[in-house]
This record gives structure tokens, C-alpha cells and sequence, in this order.
């Protein structure tokens, strides 16, 4: 069963935190962007894509995107469209967004630190990522969690 500590910032954020009053990580070894790197309104995003090794991951997300649907329907008495971080195609795997911040650390295959926009997100990578915080505009009547990427590697 999952289990979070769920404090509210403001009318708009909550903060997420595990057991260890930290934001739960997920680690995933082996993981590709086939688009890269993409910036919209100024924040730069990753679509990681969600391919038969990483099945499991896709669980996971779903479980916890679904638990949060519940909380914010039972606990916060809203009734708003969550915004998934999963993107489904008819033609394409799923994509997980996945959002980029000034502290995501980047190394290339030989553990060496690089800048972030000298990083090939298309290439094999292990990556970090925090479930960071949920948030929701009652005004556009929506809401959704946020995954920020906390190191990426590249595995070539």
C-alpha cells in the first residue's frame, strides 16, 4: 500500500514525502527519450518513453497517479480532470514527462559530470526521478503530480 505525507504549500501545491521526510525517488537502470529534451513556457521537460523493460515502471505511475486521483477527490473534496504524466498513443509507446530543474545532475558513461544542455537525452540513459509535489488550478479545473528528473546517466 502506498503511503505519503502530503503537506500543503498553498492553494496550489502539496509537497510529497516518504517515510524519511524526503520526495520518493524511483530509479530506473535503462530508459530512453526519443524526443529529448523539450522546453514549454520556459521549463524544460523530458518524455521518457515506457517501452516492455520498463513495465513495471508504468505500474507504478498508474498506481500512484491513481492514488493521488483518490486524495484529491476523498481528502481535498475536489472534483477536477487529473492531468496523467503519461502520455498513451495509438501508434507510439507511452511517454512519461518528466520535468528537468537546475539541479539535475548529469553524467556522461564515464561518471564524469557534463552541463545539462550538453547532455543527449536520446541516448540509453539510468535515471533519478522524484515524485516531487501534486498540484492543482481549481480555475482550470485540473491537476496532476510532478516528477522531477534528479540525475540522469548516460549508459553510452
Amino acid at each position: 500500500m502506498l503511503k505519503f505525507e502530503i503537506i500543503k504549500v498553498d492553494n496550489k501545491n502539496y509537497i510529497i514525502y516518504d517515510d524519511f521526510r524526503k520526495n520518493p525517488k524511483i530509479i530506473i537502470p535503462k530508459i530512453i527519450s526519443p524526443f529529448g529534451k523539450e522546453i514549454f513556457n520556459d521549463v524544460q521537460y523530458v518524455n521518457y518513453q515506457i517501452d516492455g523493460i520498463n513495465n513495471d515502471l508504468l505500474m507504478d505511475i498508474n498506481k500512484t497517479e491513481q492514488y493521488f486521483k483518490k486524495y484529491i477527490k476523498d481528502v481535498l473534496k475536489l472534483n477536477i480532470i487529473f492531468k496523467s504524466s503519461i502520455k498513451h498513443f495509438k501508434k507510439y509507446k507511452p511517454l512519461w514527462k518528466v520535468r528537468l530543474n537546475k539541479q539535475t545532475s548529469c553524467s556522461n558513461n564515464n561518471k564524469e559530470s557534463i552541463l545539462i544542455q550538453d547532455f543527449n537525452f536520446k541516448l540509453p540513459s539510468y535515471i533519478i526521478v522524484s515524485l516531487h509535489s501534486l498540484w492543482i488550478s481549481e480555475e482550470n479545473n485540473e491537476g496532476g503530480l510532478l516528477w522531477i528528473l534528479d540525475n540522469v546517466e548516460s549508459l553510452i
